[in-house]
Formats: structure tokens, sequence, C-alpha cells
């Protein structure tokens, strides 16, 4: 008796891992246009105005002016997405211009709520946004541009 019942339990508990397995593969693809992504850069910020973005295939383009007492800075910002962790991205800045000075990268972004930046990299907390808001759990898988928008892949 004892082996029947060992053997019933054994079975469920390798059901239970198959499914956990092949949910844990499945992902919902969400797609951000250029003016989720420009809410949720500019949605704290005092001294960023004119924020304009534009999505190609290859990289995120950030243009706008920065307001550092009574000055205006222009600035352009290159980046493309390289990772997410969590409900987080990570986008790389391969080019600034007119200055690509670190403490100038710090200034312009780490004021900001639900964004910071570390090493060449601006990290993004996308949990504001009403498609990534829409599923409750998992975090982000993957990454990319694709169409002229930014997709992200939640794990389920």
């Amino acid at each position: 008796m004892k082996k029947i019942i060992g053997g019933v339990f054994g079975r469920q508990e390798l059901f239970k891992t198959a499914i956990r397995d092949k949910v844990s593969e499945q992902s919902v693809p969400i797609p951000i246009g250029e003016q989720g992504l420009q809410w949720l850069l500019n949605r704290h910020s005092n001294s960023i105005t004119g924020l304009n973005i534009q999505l190609d295939d290859e990289r995120i383009t950030l243009s706008g002016s920065y307001r550092a007492g009574i000055l205006n800075l222009p600035f352009e910002i290159k980046c493309k997405p390289i990772s997410a962790e969590q409900r987080t991205i990570c986008l790389l800045i391969e080019q600034m211009k007119p200055f690509n000075k670190e403490w100038i990268r710090k200034k312009l972004f780490n004021k900001q709520e639900g964004i910071r930046y570390r090493d060449g990299m601006l990290f993004v907390d996308c949990n504001q946004l009403k498609g990534v808001k829409a599923v409750p759990v998992g975090s982000i898988k993957d990454v990319y541009l694709k169409n002229k928008k930014l997709w992200l892949r939640i794990g389920l």
C-alpha cells in the first residue's frame, strides 16, 4: 500500500514540476511606444524640458534641455536596451552630446524617481507603465527594440 501511495504522490510531484517549468517558459510581450517611454522618463522631472524620444530598431534617442539654475543645456543621448532585472530595464548609454561627462549624467538622471544612473548605464523602473501594471506577477525576461517600439517580455 505504501508503494502505491508513494508512486501516486511521486507522479503528482513530477506533474507539478512539469507544469511549473512550462509556466516559467511563458511570457507576455508588452510594447511601449515613444509616448509611454516619454511619460515614464519625464513624470517627476522639473529640470528636464522639451523631452523628445525617438525609437528605431537599434537605439533610443533622448533629446531635450536640462535646466541648471538659469541655464538651459540642450542634450542628446543615444542608448540601447541591453538587459532587464525584475521589472527594471537597463539602457547602455552609447553617446551623449554636447558633453559626455559623468557628472552631467548623474545630475540629469539621479534626481528622478524610478531612474538611476550608474557606470554608463541607465536603469529605468517600468512598474508604473499601464501594460506592465496589467501583469501583476513575473519579471521582465527580455527587452528589445522592434518596429519603432520598445518590447518587454514579462515571464509568468
